[in-house]
């Protein structure tokens, strides 16, 4: 039963969204060279324990612009109210994470944020994503988009595999434009539009 009509994506019952988003393999090993050379900026003082970018990375490197703005459009599908124009949506925060074994993230939420999620660059799919509610357990593997709304509190148990567990991460909120928070007009999206006809 919704709390409002079409005025908000808060509702009782809870939808989570797991998608694979196909990208290229050549994308995203670029990605995955990126956040490794971007390294870690946070010395685990977040809730994330393990290694962690600053929380904008879309304002130091062009190369995650294409998959963040497949990763926008793939949320605005899912979780837009009816009767709501998909295309205003905002992306606020986005940030890499390299989780080495026995790194962890610790319970926590997004809040104020709408929508957060996590894009899974390299994942064994033996290191689940917990949400507290339903205890609801995910177990992504590569290239698989997960996004929840931003008031579920979740938590990441310690990474037990030698394969490292890589991904992109961020938060969404409602009230501009997609194009306006990603640019679309350079080289590194000409080279990956995979989903531009969507």
């Amino acid at each position: 039963m919704r709390v409002t009509k079409k005025k908000t994506v808060v509702t009782t019952r809870i939808n989570i969204l797991e998608q694979k988003l196909n990208i290229p393999l050549e994308y995203n090993k670029l990605l995955i060279e990126e956040t490794y050379k971007i390294g870690d900026k946070q010395a685990k003082t977040s809730n994330v324990k393990a290694t962690m970018s600053d929380w904008e990375i879309f304002q130091h490197t062009k190369v995650f612009n294409p998959l963040l703005k497949n990763i926008m459009k793939a949320c605005a599908t899912f979780f837009t109210p009816e009767g709501n124009d998909p295309n205003n949506w905002v992306l606020h925060e986005a940030w890499t994470a390299i989780y080495k074994k026995g790194e962890y993230a610790k319970e926590h939420h997004h809040l104020p944020s709408v929508i957060s999620f996590t894009y899974y660059m390299q994942s064994d799919g033996y290191t689940p994503l917990c949400f507290s509610r339903n205890q609801h357990k995910v177990f992504p593997t590569n290239d698989t988009l997960i996004a929840f709304p931003s008031f579920i509190s979740h938590s990441v148990p310690k990474h037990n595999t030698p394969t490292d567990r890589v991904v992109l991460a961020g938060n969404i909120n409602w009230g501009q434009k997609i194009e306006n928070y990603i640019p679309s007009n350079d080289n590194i999206f000409n080279k990956f539009d995979f989903n531009a006809k969507d």
